[in-house]
């Protein structure tokens, strides 16, 4: 009876613990899967943590398995019995997951992956936002895997099986073996522990075998040395599990120092009236925290970057034309692999130096980079063309339609390693600006300002940026012009803009942009570069800096009763630099033939002039339209209904006409779970006036546990016999997973289901049969241990 109990006991509350306190990861994975696999997803993926998982990484692992094992010793109290009941407790989780990877082969099968795997990343719905590829890479178990598909695919070579085995099986089993080492451990002292506690409850189970016509041999005396004899064997439980409970965290520590200098500012709007302003600023002296450029890891480094962002899909700037093809499926779910892109990003570019070495070199650049920005960096990849056919000195032919670069190139012996972090921009800031050479003054202190602000932070204010991107590295600048052609153009013209000295040059910069940056009305539209960054003191350079450069970009159209005709860009360029030397006259002859051009040359420190950063152009941009889409409510439990409402607001002064509306691709990936059961998902009005809102409203039922990301909503209309488009954001419904208790129950039904169709019109008499007869041997033995119980032997 003891054994039956513990090993029951043993399965419900570690696979409760281990379901209920799931990794986050893991869990992020499981909703993003679980509208399309069900909950065997999260049965299988708690599976293969409990079993897998690094008990010394993943600690929560180790607390389930030494707490159950503990417990089931404390229970058994046989040396030999209560090890072997908890084993078998574990070993009981392999046909589990075995069970729930059936159900979601099943599940595959239905939906039609099995028939068409290459399809298998335009079917997958969308990637949750903040499950990135580090996150993936960080994951128990999957983690690996992922790492390891990542490696082939980039090496180009198929894994074999010794591969498969080396880097992939042995981890997880040695994982394994690390659990059954602390299941045995823990099991042996819980009988100990029983041991000693059991005169506790001695007098409790004589006066019950007494009651019920049993034979008393023991005494039910006293049990004074009960609590004196298990402290020792706490201690040792205790010391055991220290070193898994145990964190290191580091503090950053940023300073900055001042050098050679430049800065420059730039403004953008282009034909969608999306606004852009980018600043960069380099120093060969610059200070970057802890990152020493002068470390061996810097050694045969062309570049090294740090980047981070914050932007979401929905919130990007319309893509441009590509100048390559992409494949349909990709292009089809293009968020969820933009999705994957980390927060933070370090990418190391060396020249000449084998793979294994980059790595080696990169990860003491990455420790630094980490401590500066104070945010944990984890590998992610190597790319060589030397990993690729070919390899390094091949010549490839290279054409790219649309671009003007046709010929042969060839492939340089370089090595990029990339680190991720999921350490969002909002945590970086204060880093970056302390790292911000502000002591210059000038466009920096401007640029520091604005951050402070918050407008360049998205989701900082109302009129904050959309998206913005930080960055901040060093670049061998002796090694670039060494690298470059000599009978090459730029080999005249980048000398005179970058330096080339024996030190890596430092750079550190930003770039943001606003969807709505400029809008309506079609005549004189202002695009206003102070404005935007949210200040009011006039822009004005550094006097120490050797270039200084603010240059702004604008379209420039005339309408007409007709349409629109297309002008030349408006250019305005305020610098430092003499372009009337002779090597820039290739630059200014193609500026002036392709742009409306304006140079002004000022010395260093000067104030420049509001009129050539505040411009005032023409061009028929898009409305300021803003359409949403809400959820309500944003949680229900399996097989319930949400409210999906999408609205379009005319926030312009120009009414809108001829407006159509489409949300049918809402639940586009969720088909074998979502279904709409009631409202309209399109709709067409002839015209919505300013300030005018119009929307539509359905019903969506929600059959399987997880996240449901709803694909945006499309809106078309037309304002001046020209035709423009809107989208919403996504919007996201929550299906709450069921208990532990209930997905071990639908995760067995799928075992009998399975059972029934692979023992066809029989089945069920099979079943019945069996499960009668395991029940009748546990009740037999049962009854016989509590015959022996009540009628022990006499002692002696």
């Amino acid at each position: 009876m003891r054994k039956l109990v513990a090993i029951l006991l043993g399965l419900f509350i570690s696979f409760t613990l281990g379901y209920a306190f799931l990794n986050p990861v893991l869990r992020a994975i499981a909703d993003w899967l679980g509208p399309l696999f069900g909950p065997q997803l999260l049965t299988l993926l708690s599976t293969l943590y409990l079993l897998f998982s690094d008990p010394f990484v993943y600690p929560l692992t180790a607390i389930v398995w030494f707490g159950v094992a503990l417990l089931g010793g404390i229970i058994i109290r046989r040396r030999v019995g209560a090890p072997l009941a908890m084993m078998t407790v574990f070993s009981l989780f392999l046909p589990l997951m075995a069970l729930s990877a059936l159900g979601i082969l099943q599940r595959a099968e239905e939906i039609g992956l099995m028939g068409s795997p290459e399809n298998l990343l335009a079917t997958l719905p969308p990637i949750p936002q903040g499950l990135s590829l580090v996150d993936l890479f960080n994951a128990p178990v999957v983690g690996r895997l992922i790492q390891r598909v990542l490696e082939a695919a980039q090496s180009g070579t198929a894994p074999t099986p010794e591969m498969f085995i080396s880097t992939l099986l042995l981890p997880i089993l040695l994982n394994a073996g690390k659990n059954l080492v602390i299941i045995i451990v823990a099991a042996l002292l819980g009988v100990e522990l029983g041991r000693r506690v059991e005169g506790f409850f001695a007098p409790w189970s004589e006066s019950l075998r007494e009651r019920l016509g049993g034979e008393v041999y023991v005494s039910v005396g006293a049990v004074s040395a009960c609590l004196r004899k298990s402290l020792p064997v706490l201690l040792f439980a205790a010391l055991l599990l220290s070193p898994v409970l145990s964190k290191i965290s580091h503090p950053p520590i940023v300073e900055t120092d001042g050098g050679y200098y430049s800065e420059s500012l730039v403004g953008f709007v282009d034909p969608n009236g999306v606004a852009y302003i980018g600043a960069a600023f380099a120093d060969d002296q610059l200070s970057v925290g802890e990152v020493d450029p002068g470390s061996s890891g810097f050694h045969d480094a062309l570049m090294v970057l740090f980047i981070s962002q914050e932007t979401r899909w929905e919130a990007l700037p319309p893509l441009p034309d590509l100048p390559f093809e992409v494949p349909g499926g990709m292009m089809g779910n293009l968020q969820s692999y933009y999705n994957l892109v980390p927060r933070s990003i370090l990418l190391a570019l060396y020249i000449d130096v084998d793979a294994g070495v980059a790595e080696q070199r990169a990860e003491e650049v990455a420790a630094e980079f980490s401590t500066t920005f104070n945010a944990p960096l984890t590998y992610i990849l190597t790319f060589s063309p030397a990993m690729m056919e070919g390899g390094v000195g091949e010549t490839l032919p290279v054409t790219y339609t649309g671009w003007e670069v046709e010929g042969d190139e060839t492939l340089p012996n370089a090595t990029l390693v990339a680190y991720g972090s999921a350490a969002p921009l909002g945590d970086l800031v204060d880093e970056f600006m302390e790292v911000l050479p502000v002591e210059h003054g000038g466009l920096a202190a401007l640029i520091h300002d604005a951050l402070d602000s918050g407008a360049l932070i998205p989701g900082a204010g109302p009129a904050s940026a959309n998206g913005t991107v930080l960055f901040a590295g060093f670049l061998d600048t002796g090694m670039l012009m060494d690298m470059l052609p000599q009978d090459s153009e730029w080999s005249d013209l980048l000398p005179l803009l970058i330096p080339s000295t024996p030190m890596k040059v430092g750079f550190i910069g930003l770039g943001s942009y606003w969807l709505n940056g400029v809008h309506s009305p079609p005549e004189s539209h202002l695009f206003d570069l102070l404005a935007l960054l949210g200040l009011t003191e006039p822009i004005q350079f550094s006097s120490d800096s050797d270039l200084s450069t603010l240059l702004v970009v604008t379209p420039n159209t005339t309408i007409t009763g007709e349409g629109v005709e297309e002008g030349a860009p408006i250019l305005n360029l305020v610098t430092t630099v003499n372009l009337s030397d002779p090597e820039f006259a290739p630059l200014v002859e193609g500026l002036e033939n392709s742009t409306s051009l304006s140079i002004s040359q000022v010395e260093p420190g000067a104030v420049v002039e509001s009129g050539n950063y505040v411009v005032t152009f023409s061009a028929l941009l898009p409305l300021n339209i803003q359409v949403t889409k809400e959820v309500s409510p944003r949680g229900v439990s399996p097989g319930g209904e949400v409210e999906v409402t999408v609205s379009v607001t005319n926030n312009d002064e120009y009414p809108i006409e001829d407006v159509f509306l489409n949300d049918s691709a809402s639940i586009a990936y969720y088909t074998s779970s979502a279904t709409v059961t009631g409202g309209n998902q399109t709709a067409h009005w002839d015209r919505i006036e300013p300030g005018e809102t119009r929307n539509i409203t359905y019903t969506v039922r929600l059959e399987s546990s997880g996240v449901y990301t709803l694909m945006p909503a499309e809106v078309g209309y037309s304002y001046l016999n020209a035709t423009f488009s809107a989208t919403s954001s996504t919007a996201t419904a929550v299906v709450r997973s069921p208990s532990a208790v209930g997905a071990l129950g639908q995760t067995l039904a799928v075992g009998w289901s399975l059972a029934s169709e692979a023992l066809g019109d029989i089945s069920s008499l099979v079943l019945s049969s069996a499960i009668a007869a395991v029940v009748l041997v546990i009740s037999f033995l049962e009854y016989r241990n509590f015959k022996r119980w009540l009628h022990p032997p006499p002692p002696g």
